[in-house]
Parts: C-alpha cells; structure tokens; sequence
C-alpha cells in the first residue's frame, strides 16, 4: 500500500498577508513562484537595481496594489519600507527580518 502524509494542518494556507498604509490595504502575494523570481533579482549583497525594484513591486503587490501604492506618491525611504516589509511577509520572516532588503545599487 503507497504512503500518504497529510501537510494540510502544516501549510500556511489561510490567504495572504495585508499591508495597511492610511485607508490603503496592499495584499502580498507570498506565492513561491512569486518569491522565487524576487530572490532571483537580489544580488548576493542583498541589494537590488531600481528596475528590479519596480519589477518586484508588482510581483509581491500585483498591478492593481502597485498602482495603489504609486498612488501614495511615498518618498523612497518610505517606499523602499514598504517593499521590504511586503517581501518579508511573502518570506514568512518570523523575525520580521527578510533575507534581502531592496535597495538601490551604483
């Protein structure tokens, strides 16, 4: 008889963290497809280029939440906030700590 193992009660599967800016709700895509191709564009200094930064944007955030947050008109400080947090909660960081934070690099 073949074994089965039910990971059900060990998935995280109860829908998608928020991040709330204001009166704006941003839903984070944590999907490991999506995570994967954001890892992918982190360099091994745990930078990213500004275009990645537009491109992860709207992989954790979803063009709808990326013109959302466009929206806000933040400074970059706080934009760059917003998407280290989303990508930590897509990472599932217990910590609260990502593995890469985005930044600019010259």
């Amino acid at each position: 008889m073949a074994r089965n193992v039910d990971l059900t009660g060990k998935l995280g599967m109860d829908g998608r963290p928020t991040i709330t800016i204001g009166d704006t709700v941003l839903e984070v895509s944590n999907g490991a497809q999506e995570v994967l191709r954001i890892m992918e564009m982190v360099g091994e200094d745990g930078n990213m280029a500004p275009a990645d930064m537009l491109k992860a944007e709207e992989i954790l955030l979803g063009k709808d939440g990326a013109k959302e947050l466009d929206k806000l008109a933040l400074s970059f400080d706080d934009y760059t906030t917003v998407l280290t947090q989303a990508l930590e909660l897509a990472v599932g960081s217990a910590e609260g700590e990502a593995e890469a934070t985005p930044a600019t690099t010259s």
